[in-house]
């Protein structure tokens, strides 16, 4: 049930990128500057979902 759970969030996330891309896009922000926000807060997001499951991190040539 967890499974189909992640998949539906998932999916309402990825259908408010438009609605909250347009709103952002429509105050002003380039769509640059917006691709960048996206991205840092993507990486961060992900990083903090590591730290917490105790993934291992990633060493020496594997950082490429």
């Amino acid at each position: 049930m967890r499974g189909y759970l992640s998949i539906f969030a998932a999916a309402a996330l990825w259908g408010l990128i438009g609605l909250f891309s347009k709103g952002v896009l429509g105050a002003g922000v380039g769509a640059l500057e917006l691709a960048f926000w996206q991205a840092a807060l993507a990486g961060a997001m992900f990083a903090l979902h590591a730290g917490v499951a105790r993934q291992p991190r990633p060493r020496g040539r594997d950082l490429g």
